[in-house]
């Protein structure tokens, strides 16, 4: 074998050189396919052809268009040059592993049959396949005329940025369901390949994504426009109560944040909608690579629009939702979120003077049960053990629960606590055992089934809840953030911390699909279809109906429970206070 340089004027391996003659091969093939000529008419009295169409066959100019082989006097949609670094994927025989027909389209153009001479076509007439992504132009031969027509086997549209060029529904789809289920081209690729379909490349799954995700932009932001308004008409007066809170694509270790990205929401107190939402990058991978080799940075969606601290993010996006809703005459009057104060100071001397703080129930709890688990590391008591801290919690939590627009019920219950756990029952209501039953009664959630005793421990205690009992005004009207919270879940199943998305458009697409699908449920994916102008489908409008409909059914199942639970207490209570 003859060795050959490369444009630098250095020789090429062995390997390299088998596939680029493996490649000149396949173009010879390509090459020898016998293709009607321009010139040929099935009948003497059809129309001279146009000399400015490569082919006169009205299918060829209606579906076949866009996808010719180069070397045939023709341009092909989302062609990817191979080069020595990536696979030979497109070197797959058209007879080897499976492929993914729209079985339908394909019946209808085989029985349209060959656009020369109209003998309807077969599959096992298949000479030949270019493929595109998942979708491929199949080559086959008529058993009458020996003309090769390409049948493509699905659907095809225009894509806006793509010249006109046409590309295959199922690449545009498959984009969308990456999005959605939270993978991303290598996962796909491994699903693709165990289903032994040969996989997309990455150029092509890009330019997909690309187009996919400015639609689910587009629909998360409408969808946010309308959930605004509904929260004004519902809420009766322009400044909303609303629940905020943030997170980051990078886990945190609590003392230190280091995340190149993050995102923020406001969800509506009334609708349990998001009416805005954030997101903050602060790298862009082609800004980063042109920066690098001391290049122009070439013309690109960049979304880099962070350079300070990845703590900062959370207020900024604050601030940046609250501006946003203010020029549409929407005005924030309550927020509820964390203990950050920051974020508060920075939105009261920026935005809103007057806007009020609720906190987070399940922050509050949480800080409870940490500045516990701080006295316990600080002065070593042994008595305040896992479980001992588990029952102050949950005394707490009930404390919370029961006295809701109760200043002195709360101040009260919060300082019967701490005598609670040392045998004191002066202050003891409803929620304790001991009043029904005074002679049996034992405090099996202590250590050992018996009272506190250490009065140092009493004392560091009594002081602890002091500082709750000074807030009761602010106790007995908490929030809550669980929506945001929910809404993070689904951010994180879209975009997996353990994975980086952060350095092009794809971090934004998939905040945008889970803003999405919280506001509109799983049809969401229907939507993005039809804005796509692609037919979404029966089984993927059916599944979205499905797993909207169980979502329903589970959420009311838990509102009733909480509901019966909230009757059992009311009784308990009732039952007391006739003793």
């Amino acid at each position: 074998m003859e060795k050959i340089r490369d444009k630098g004027g250095r020789f090429i391996s062995k390997g390299k050189q088998s596939k680029i003659t493996s490649i000149e091969s396949n173009r010879q093939k390509n090459v020898t396919v016998e293709v009607p000529s321009t010139n040929s008419q099935s009948d003497p009295n059809d129309p001279p052809p146009d000399p400015n169409d490569d082919l006169q066959d009205p299918i060829h100019i209606l579906e076949h268009s866009y996808a010719y082989d180069p070397s045939i006097n023709g341009h092909c949609d989302e062609e990817v040059v191979p080069d020595e670094n990536e696979d030979t994927s497109h070197l797959i025989e058209w007879d080897t592993g499976r492929r993914i027909l729209e079985l339908g389209f394909v019946v209808n153009k085989l029985i349209e049959g060959c656009y020369k001479c109209k003998h309807s076509l077969n599959l096992r007439d298949i000479c030949g396949e270019k493929r595109y992504g998942l979708g491929s132009l199949l080559h086959i031969k008529c058993t009458l005329c020996s003309t090769v027509n390409y049948v493509p086997t699905g659907k095809r549209h225009s894509r806006s940025d793509n010249n006109g060029i046409r590309a295959f529904d199922v690449n545009t789809k498959v984009a969308l369901g990456m999005l959605h289920a939270g993978i991303g081209e290598k996962k796909l690729s491994m699903l693709l390949s165990v289903l032994n379909i040969p996989p997309l490349s990455k150029t092509s799954l890009k330019k997909s994504e690309r187009e996919v995700g400015r639609a689910v932009e587009d629909v998360a932001k409408n969808s946010c426009k309308e959930f605004a308004t509904a929260e004004v008409e519902s809420f009766g007066n322009d400044d909303l109560s609303v629940s905020f809170d943030g997170g980051w694509q990078k886990r945190g270790s609590g003392r230190s944040y280091s995340s190149l990205s993050g995102h923020a929401a406001m969800i509506g107190k009334e609708t349990g909608k998001c009416i805005a939402y954030a997101t903050r990058n602060k790298f862009c991978r082609v800004c980063e690579r042109a920066e690098r080799t001391k290049k122009d940075i070439p013309e690109h969606d960049c979304r880099k629009n962070w350079s300070g601290s990845s703590k900062a993010m959370e207020p900024d996006m604050c601030i940046g939702m609250m501006k946003d809703l203010q020029d549409s005459n929407i005005h924030i009057g309550s927020i509820i979120m964390d203990n950050d104060s920051t974020t508060v100071a920075r939105a009261r001397a920026e935005v809103n003077p007057a806007l009020k703080k609720q906190c987070d129930r399940n922050h509050t709890l949480k800080q409870f049960t940490n500045k516990l688990y701080e006295l316990k590391k600080s002065k070593n008591y042994k008595e305040l053990n896992s479980k001992t801290i588990q029952h102050l919690s949950k005394c707490f939590k009930y404390c919370i629960s029961q006295n809701e627009n109760d200043p002195s019920g709360m101040k009260k219950n919060l300082e019967a606590i701490g005598r609670h756990v040392y045998g004191d029952h002066t202050f003891c209501e409803s929620w304790c055992k001991y009043l029904a039953s005074p002679l049996t009664y034992k405090p099996i959630q202590l250590p050992y089934h018996r009272y506190l005793n250490n009065l140092d421990l009493k004392s560091d205690l009594t002081s602890l809840l002091s500082l709750y009992i000074s807030q009761a005004d602010k106790l007995v009207d908490l929030g809550s953030t669980q929506p945001n919270e929910s809404l993070n879940n689904t951010i994180a199943s879209k975009t997996p911390k353990q994975n980086f998305y952060s350095g092009s458009e794809s971090n934004d697409f998939r905040v945008a699909a889970a803003i999405a699908q919280k506001n509109l449920g799983h049809q969401y994916v229907t939507e993005v279809n039809e804005r796509l102008l692609l037919s979404p489908g029966e089984i993927t409008s059916s599944n979205a109906r499905k797993v909207d409909l169980k979502r329903k059914k589970t959420k009311e199942t838990e509102d009733t429970r909480k509901k019966g639970h909230r009757k059992r207490w009311t009784s308990i209570d009732r039952r007391s206070q006739q003793k």
